[in-house]
This record gives C-alpha cells, structure tokens and sequence, in this order.
C-alpha cells in the first residue's frame, strides 16, 4: 500500500509529525485557507445614475455627434489655413495701404534719459560695461512696446527688431548700435559666483547614489522579491489558491523539496515535477516545459478566477470559477478534452482506479468537502483516482508518465485547512514522487528568475569585482565633485592684445620646430635695439656695433660683454635649453644698458 504511510492509524511517528506541522501552519497568520468573497460593490452615487440616464438617451445619436464635431474641427482648421495664406498674401499690401501712425520723435524725455544714461554711467563706471549696453537694449525695447504695442514678439531677436519696417530709421540705428555689444558680450567677464557648492552637492549626490543602488538591487532581485505576496496558484503563493501550505508540510516531514525559478532543470531527472499552469497560459510553454523531462509530472489544472484582496496582502478574493475551456487550454494535454464540475459542496472519497501499478485497487483517500469539484469529462487517458461516482480526477497521460489532476482543492492551502485532507494530499504526493524528491515549477506563473549579466555581477563570486568598480568610480566622481568652481566663460576664437599675438607667434615657432635657431637672430634684434637706445650709427657693420656695445657695459655688472653673449647665442643653436639661457643673458645686458628702455 503506497499511500498507507498516510492513512493507517494516528498514532504512528509519521503521522504525529505531519499533526505538529500542520498545526504549526494553520497558526501562521500570513496563510490563507477560506475563500474570501468579493468586497461589496459600494452604492452607486446618484450624480453617476444621471450621467448613465442621459448617455442612454444620447447613445442613438452617438454617430451623428460624432460627425458633426469632425466637421466642425475640419472647418475651423481651415479657417486657420487660410487666415495665415490671406495674411502672408495681402500682409504687405494691407500694411502699405494702411500705415500705423508714425511718431517722427521717439526720443524720452529729459528726466527718463538722465536716470537711464546715469544708471548705465555707473555700471560702466564698476567696469560692467556689458550690463550696461544691455540696460540701454532693454529699456529702449520697453520704449517699443510703449509706443507700438503688440509689435513685437516674444521671440524675435535684436536683428528682427531693428529689420521692423515701422521702426523710424533713427531710432533703428540706435537700437542697432546698442544691441551690437551686447550681442558680441563685448567688455570684460563678470565675476560669476560659484554655480556649484560642495556642502549641498555631496549630500545631494550621495542620496541619489544610494537611491540608484537600491533601484538596481530591486530591479536585479524582483523575481525572488515576489512570491508570497502574488496571489496565484503556486508554490510561492500563501493564498487559499496557492500550494505555499503544501511544499511546507512536505519540507516539515523531511520530504526533499525545492522549488524551480530558472532554467536549472535537468531532463534526467527522477523527481517528481510540479507544474501549475494559470488560465492564460502558451501552450506552447508547457509542452517546451514537460516534453523534455524523464521523469514524472504532476499538471495540476486551474480552477478560480480570483484577484488580490484588498484586506490582506498575499491573500486572494474568489470570484467565480474558469470557462472549462480555459482549464483544458491551461493543461494543453490532447487527453484532456473537457472538464466537468459536480454542483454544491460535497465530500469526497477517492477510489483507486483501474491503474494497478499505482494505487491498490480498493484503496481510499478521504477529502473534505470540495465545492464545484472538478473532474475528466472524457474517457481519455488512465484514471488513477476516481470519485464515488467513477469520476476521473487523477489521469495519467503519455505512458505513465504525466499525471492531470484536474482539482485543485485537492492540494491548496484550502484543503490542508481539513485534517483529512491534508493526510490525503501528503499520501498522493508520496504516491507520485515513488520515493523520490519533489520540485515545483513556477516559472509558467510569471516567477521565474532567468540569470542575467547584472544577477551575476551581484552575487559572489564576481560581487567584489562589482564592489571594486564601484569604489573606483566613488573615486572618479569625489575628483570631479573637487574640480568644481566659478562657470567657465567661453573664450573668443581669436584672443586680443599683444600677449595673444606673442603667444600665437610663439606657439607657431613651436610648431614648426624652429625654436632652437632662433638664439641668433634674437642676439641681432637686442643689438638693433641697444644701439638704437644708445644712439649708435646706423651705418655701422654687426662688429663694430658689437665693439662699442662692448665698451658701454659696466665693468662691476653681472653679465658678459655683449660680443661673449652673441658668441654663446650663435652655440645655442639646435639646443632649447642653453637657447633659453642665451635669451635670458642678452635681455638681463640690455636692461643694464639701457635702463629698461626698448
């Protein structure tokens, strides 16, 4: 007797185990093992039975309503069209045949012009002399708005401005000479404030470094977050649908357990698998699930339809039972043509079938009351086990080898509420598994936790590479968040002044590579420039200048007479180093000779 483990007499060690963990979840408080009723729909409020009356009197004239907003929506955009076309058309010939009034004055009054021109005076005066031309821009377009309302757009520029053909012609040129400085940001930058503080960056970018982290973790893990408080028929799920009471009474006996979410299965296994397909389910996802595998399969066919109940997380609210049809597509079994339900609730007393192999014949498994039982409806397949009335409700399909057990009730939390029914749910599980270990496979319910790259990068042994990447870059980012100051202003293409023209001059020598020769003709320009000073002939040959650069050194200064140093300048040739201590000797001579003076 396979299942008489199960069903002797009370007081054997096995079945006082089974009693201790049965009380131990009947005790637990997040189980659900009653059906709870749908929540009473709240009155309708007497405004919404109005609106419902009067859309019940308009529903015949839907369709008329319908077309007659569609054409008055096509006629007012054509309206539009051709307002713009008239205007772009007739525009110009409108405007010449009508002028506005033209002021031929637009100058402000005296004490307007003194307040503006003494404001601008003193921002030029603090050296903000763009702040000051945009003054004068600003208040000259007030000056515009005042005297042609509705002229100007809010997105026209100071070129569109000044292209206006009412704009009188002198008062164009003033706008246009002041709108061209502030246009080219002329003037020297302002000293921005920093736009970034560190005290009230850090923080900030710590919270959202944090947040991110927190958002990944769940994002990685939702799969394994999920489960107990889905409300499905599963093995996660601790609803009176799901079969969470099941997989840990069968744990509690020391029955091997586990629970498939990936795609670590193996087809030679000899475990008894599992499977609890929602109404809704591809076929083709079952068979790709249970075709591959040796060994046993248990289908268990969906019943109810229920949804999340609002009282309790993890629980299910029962409102009503599936099509039949979605129940046989659920199985996606060709055995399994249709399935029938005996009305009421009524008890239940299993009968082992004609399956000798399997059950002894005359063996009985007692249920509780099971409301709406569902069975085989046709003579396909091999009944196992039977209702009083020949009933099949458990059938085995594909030689032996796949078992539907086409109720529910018989193994959810519901039934392990019975103490006979949850003797006779463990004592079927033993009779399929043969002694072999159970597994129950959620990933048809939506559970499944395919490996991904960032599951792998977040559990060892790879976490400490992750660990180290994530310090390198807390590194990168603090060196970014130290590096911040006053914004950066953008810098003209081409600079300004003699230092920009030295700069550019010097970086095109670098360029070329010519830098080392030019100790000679840097020693030819310093005697150019010394005699020049002292008032040497012009006439005179390169050594005779020379010579009487010589006899005008100081004897007590600290640099060579001016011959020594071109001698060394013309050796410096082809070496950067002695071309820049050649340079700075002949400069240091001319100062001492000429007191500073070019």
């Amino acid at each position: 007797m396979v299942a008489g483990v199960w069903v002797d007499a009370s007081s054997s060690a096995t079945e006082r185990v089974l009693n201790a963990a049965r009380a131990r979840l009947l005790n637990d408080p997040s189980f659900q093992f009653s059906f709870d009723p749908p929540p009473a729909a709240p009155p309708t409020p007497a405004w919404l039975r109005w609106i419902a009356k009067l859309l019940n009197l308009i529903l015949p004239y839907t369709s008329w309503l319908l077309w007659a907003v569609l054409i008055v929506g096509v006629l007012i955009i054509l309206a539009l069209i051709g307002r713009e076309v008239l205007a772009k058309r007739h525009g110009g010939k409108m405007a010449r045949a009508h002028p506005g009034p033209v002021l031929a004055d637009w100058r402000p009054d005296a004490a307007r012009a003194r307040i503006l021109l003494s404001d601008a005076d003193r921002l030029a005066g603090e050296g903000r002399f763009a702040e000051a031309a945009r003054l004068l821009l600003h208040r000259s377009i007030a000056d515009i708005e005042e005297r042609r309302p509705h002229l100007l757009a809010p997105a026209y520029t100071s070129r569109d401005i000044a292209a206006l053909e009412w704009l009188p012609e002198r008062a164009r040129r003033a706008f246009t000479r002041m709108a061209g400085p502030v246009a080219m940001r002329s003037g020297p930058p302002s000293t921005a404030a920093p736009s970034f503080r560190t005290a009230t960056l850090l923080p900030a970018l710590g919270a959202s470094l944090l947040m991110a982290l927190v958002f990944i973790g769940l994002a990685t893990f939702a799969p394994e977050l999920r489960g107990a408080e889905d409300d499905g028929a599963h093995a996660l799920s601790r609803s009176a649908v799901g079969f969470a009471g099941l997989v840990r009474l069968l744990k509690e006996t020391g029955t091997p357990v586990s629970i498939r979410r990936g795609a670590g299965l193996s087809t030679g296994q000899t475990a008894l698998l599992v499977v609890t397909p929602p109404a809704g389910v591809d076929a083709k996802e079952v068979r790709s699930l249970t075709r591959p595998y040796k060994g046993p399969i248990l289908i268990i066919a969906p019943k109810w339809v229920v949804s999340r109940s609002p009282r309790h997380l993890g629980w299910a609210v029962v409102h009503g039972l599936l099509p039949p049809a979605a129940v046989v597509a659920a199985v996606a079994r060709p055995e399994i043509e249709a399935v029938k339900r005996s009305s009421g609730v009524q008890p239940l007393v299993l009968v082992g079938g004609p399956y000798q192999d399997k059950v002894g014949q005359g063996q009985s498994l007692t249920f509780g009351p099971i409301q709406n039982l569902q069975s085989h409806a046709s003579n396909n397949g091999a009944p196992i086990l039977q209702d009083a009335h020949g009933a099949a409700i458990l059938v085995g399909v594909g030689g032996g080898r796949t078992f539907v057990l086409t109720d529910p009730d018989l193994l959810d939390n519901h039934a392990l509420a019975n103490p006979d029914a949850a003797r006779s749910a463990m004592a079927l599980i033993d009779l399929l598994r043969q002694g072999g270990p159970v597994v129950f496979d959620v990933t048809l319910n939506g559970l499944g936790r395919p490996r991904s790259l960032m599951q792998t990068a977040l559990t060892p042994p790879f976490f400490a590479a992750t660990l180290c990447a994530l310090f390198a870059l807390a590194l990168v980012g603090w060196r970014a968040v130290a590096r911040f100051g006053p914004t950066l202003r953008p810098e003209r293409a081409v600079a300004l002044g003699k230092r920009a023209l030295v700069d550019n001059a010097a970086g095109l020598i670098r360029l070329t590579r010519r830098e080392a020769r030019m100790a000679p003709r840097y020693a030819a320009v310093t005697r150019h420039a010394a005699a020049r000073a002292v008032g040497a002939p012009r006439d005179w040959s390169a050594a005779q200048t020379d010579a009487y650069l010589d006899k005008l050194g100081d004897p007590a200064g600290e640099t060579k007479p001016f011959s020594d140093l071109v001698a060394a300048a013309g050796a410096a040739s082809g070496n950067v180093d002695a071309l820049m201590r050649s340079a700075g000797n002949l400069y240091k001579w001319k100062s001492e000779i000429t007191g500073g003076r070019s």
